[in-house]
């Protein structure tokens, strides 16, 4: 062997190591953006988070539940960080009247969240950084019912992940949170005699229903949207959820007869907040480990 041929062989492992810092260094970096897109006249608050590529990827919608916010406990930014380590985008909003919408909670209804998740898709859509065939939803509580709906107005996605989704036609139980059916339409009456109804959550949130809110409710036909949904179907439920019985979404996988495949992953001990609003935190490991795994399955280029 030549001296040269003992030097360029000695040398190719310092050699190897500087091509792949530079190949890492040119590669784009994970990046997290808060930001605002228009919808119905007004600002709403996002979180686009996208991994280190610059070709199309799939992207994920992150839909928060009544009274929460795009973070959820840090439960959605964590599941976006996981995405976006694994190749996937991921867009997340504030409702109206929640986290940084600088909208009364009155402003809050079904039909307002509804055009603000078409809005945002579409915002991301247009961004030219998503494979528009591999879209995703993962929808918590209240959200589940604004996916389910989303998909009837004809939305594409190819995987739905509900996370203690408020899956029923009609109000459904959401009558006993507000006090009974007498309650109920007591606080209906007055939203629509003085623009919104005062109500305090199960946490202790202080709201104001608007008019809509109830209106929407009482109209809204999510089991049956989601009995036509063809895609991949995945429900994941506390078996200690107190808020929205699991046997909520046990019925809604069995109505689900159009979904391509559909389960439902059942966490032992876990509440409606799934230990994300709990410290220690004892679930939330699992649900998002589930979420992730099905995801990527799902999104996965075919």
């Amino acid at each position: 062997m030549s001296s040269l041929s003992r030097s360029l062989r000695s040398a190719w492992p310092l050699l190897a190591l500087l091509l792949c810092a530079a190949c890492t260094a040119s590669a784009p970096a994970p990046t997290s953006l808060d930001t605002t897109l228009e919808s119905r006249g007004v600002a709403v608050p996002v979180t686009w988070t996208l991994p280190a590529t610059s070709t199309p990827v799939p992207l994920v919608l992150l839909l928060h539940g009544h009274g929460g916010t795009r973070h959820e406990a840090g439960g959605f930014t964590r599941l976006a960080d996981k995405l976006a380590a694994a190749g996937v985008a991921s867009l997340r909003m504030d409702f109206a009247g929640a986290g940084d919408s600088s909208e009364p909670f009155s402003q809050n209804s079904l039909s307002t969240m509804a055009a603000d998740l078409e809005a945002a898709t579409a915002w991301a859509l247009a961004s030219g950084r998503i494979d528009g065939d591999r879209v995703a939803v993962v929808a918590f509580s209240m959200g589940g019912r604004v996916a389910a709906m989303a998909t009837d107005a004809g939305a594409d996605y190819r995987a739905m992940v509900l996370w203690a989704a408020d899956m029923t036609d009609g109000p459904g139980h959401f009558v006993d949170r507000l006090g009974g059916p007498e309650a109920y339409a007591a606080m209906q009456t007055e939203a629509e005699a003085n623009g919104y109804a005062p109500f305090t959550t199960f946490w202790g949130q202080h709201q104001q229903l608007g008019a809509a809110f109830f209106q929407d409710l009482n109209a809204a036909r999510s089991l049956t949207a989601l009995s036509r949904y063809p895609g991949a179907l995945l429900f994941i439920h506390g078996s200690a959820d107190a808020v929205i019985p699991h046997e909520i979404s046990a019925a809604a996988l069995a109505a689900a007869t159009s979904a391509r495949t559909s389960s439902l992953h059942l966490i032992d001990g876990a509440d409606h907040g799934f230990g994300l609003f709990s410290d220690p935190d004892p679930y939330s490991a699992e649900l998002l480990t589930v979420t992730l795994d099905f995801l990527l399955e799902q999104l996965r280029p075919q």
